[in-house]
């Protein structure tokens, strides 16, 4: 299983990001932490006849780490959905045994 986790969040070490950790224990997986990535706004210049300008920043180092981990094709929301679907049972199941 090739796994990718990106992390939104601000906060160094936070709820989420310690639940993924314990669920992912043993298992093979990349980590991203998109508060330590520089990705800057854009102007959108799609229709330009130049196109984009390009931006020093860490956006095409994030998108080749998803494509890289097989993100490639919308077929793979399904099993986003599921996984997310698991995540919550398990989120679940942990707050109903630390209460």
């Amino acid at each position: 299983m090739n796994i990718l986790v990106l992390h939104g969040s601000s906060r160094d070490a936070g709820n989420t990001e310690q639940l993924t950790n314990l669920a992912l224990e043993g298992v093979p997986y990349t980590s991203i932490r998109l508060r330590e990535k520089n990705i800057r706004p854009i102007h959108d210049q799609r229709h330009d006849e130049g196109g984009f300008d390009a931006v020093a920043d860490d956006y095409d180092e994030v998108t080749e780490a998803v494509l890289a981990h097989g993100f490639s094709d919308f077929l793979y929301a399904d099993l986003l959905v599921r996984y997310v679907g698991a995540y919550e049972k398990l989120c679940r199941s942990l707050v109903a045994e630390l209460a």
